[in-house]
């Protein structure tokens, strides 16, 4: 069964399951899940851990059958297994999986960490044998909006009480960055005492500032019209990112979303246009925001000007390529002014 990351703490509490499968690329989150995992299982009596790294040459017939030996220090064993990144289960690990599954050793839990879940992954025969016997956790990167929320409630556990500026103020801090978000609160604790009233002044004197954003988290604030944000999240990533690449990225973004603009001009439902168009469901509210704002003419417009930016950055045309992105980046925002 897939659950969240913030679910897990309840089905831990009601029993332990033979399969835990966690999939995801935000690390903080990842290794929360596997801790809080290992605690519950060491206090239930699964003492003996052992950590695999799984390539795409891994003996998987080696390693069922040390599943069969007795444990050295205890008869409940926790085996971990670790997808080394660009490598694959494969067929024989399919089939070793997939007999686990069908006969699940009675005194070992299992604990396989992935990269992220996809409709390909979703499909196999091993994960299709796994999930109804186990969980499979989806960790994600967090929206701007759940990241405030993850962080008051980090704050609330560590026994502060916050206001809405400190919460804005830390969030603009630490917004893309768990582990600095975690090791800020832990600094705070080192200086106030539970119970304490955080001030914006706390904040500011004490936390420096250590964002990190994605191209995607870029493109998520400009379909939901954050122009603030989507200046700060700018400003961060010129420092380590090529002006080709957000380019594309916006670009891929826009001429996906210009035969969603062309139905709704056709007056095509927009629930139904975005369903049929296939968008993910936490993405819904953001492109539909969007396509409240801009039609297919101004869509059409803005390959116009990426073309020129394209220019620019290639050398053809005259002009700053970084100058020209935030410009473009601000009008898809929902910065009206006479773009040229």
């Amino acid at each position: 069964m897939k659950i969240q990351a913030n679910q897990l703490q309840t089905y831990l509490k009601r029993s332990l399951v033979p399969f835990y499968l966690i999939f995801g690329e935000e690390p903080y989150q990842k290794k929360e899940a596997q801790d809080a995992i290992r605690k519950e299982a060491f206090k239930q009596g699964y003492t003996e851990r052992e950590v695999f790294e799984i390539s795409s040459h891994f003996d998987w017939e080696q390693w069922f059958w040390g599943l069969k030996t007795p444990g050295l220090f205890s008869q409940k064993r926790f085996i971990e297994c670790r997808l080394i990144e660009g490598s694959n289960i494969g067929k024989k690990g399919s089939e070793i999986l997939i007999q686990l599954a069908l006969d699940p050793p009675t005194d070992i839990l299992f604990l396989l960490s992935l990269q992220k879940l996809d409709a390909k992954t979703e499909n196999t025969a091993w994960f299709k044998a796994l999930d109804p016997l186990g969980l499979s956790l989806v960790v994600r990167n967090l929206s701007s909006k759940e990241f405030s929320v993850w962080l008051e409630n980090q704050l609330q556990q560590a026994g502060f009480k916050t206001t809405k500026e400190v919460i804005h103020a830390l969030t603009e801090r630490t917004e893309g960055h768990l582990l600095s978000a975690a090791q800020s609160i832990e600094k705070l604790q080192l200086c106030y005492p539970a119970g304490a009233l955080l001030t914006l002044t706390d904040i500011t004197d004490l936390i420096g500032v250590d964002t990190r954003f994605s191209l995607f988290d870029l493109v998520d604030s400009i379909l939901s019209g954050s122009i603030d944000r989507t200046k700060r999240i700018f400003a961060c990533l010129i420092k380590e990112n090529e002006p080709i690449l957000v380019l594309w990225v916006l670009l891929r973004e826009v001429r996906t979303i210009i035969p969603m603009a062309y139905d709704i001009e056709n007056d095509q439902p927009i629930s139904a246009v975005l369903q049929r168009h296939g968008v993910w469901k936490h993405r819904i509210p953001l492109i539909a925001d969007f396509l409240r704002r801009f039609n297919v003419s101004e869509l059409q417009k803005t390959l116009i000007k990426a073309k020129k930016i394209d220019d620019i950055i290639k050398g053809y045309a005259p002009g700053n390529a970084w100058d020209a992105l935030y410009g473009l980046c601000l009008y898809l925002a929902g910065v009206r002014f006479e773009y040229t």
